[in-house]
């Protein structure tokens, strides 16, 4: 895969998850593995403390939605993987979905 430079460049992602989970579902999904993803960047550790607390809080209400919208499908295809993403980013931001 490409590197992700412009929206276009998440086409093939946002086709994957939303053709495994739905339309809002798999954005949720690839929204909030970018917000992830910010945190693995050169430099994170550096970043002014709002902008690391905005990518938390962003993740987390991202992360909430999802996983209410997730349990309102049961249908959805990759549900183990939610969840063990969901699970993981709460660990590493200190609990904070509900």
């Amino acid at each position: 895969m490409r590197p992700i430079k412009t929206f276009e460049d998440l086409q093939p992602l946002l086709d994957f998850y939303t053709g495994a989970m739905g339309e809002l579902p798999g954005r949720l999904m690839v929204a909030l593995s970018l917000l992830a993803d910010i945190e693995y960047t050169d430099g994170w550790e550096q970043a002014a403390p709002e902008a690391r607390l905005t990518v938390q809080l962003a993740g987390a209400i991202t992360a909430d939605v999802f996983k209410r919208i997730v349990a309102a499908q049961p249908e959805v295809d990759l549900k183990a993987e939610v969840e063990a993403m969901l699970a993981k980013w709460t660990k590493n931001n200190g609990g904070t979905t509900r």
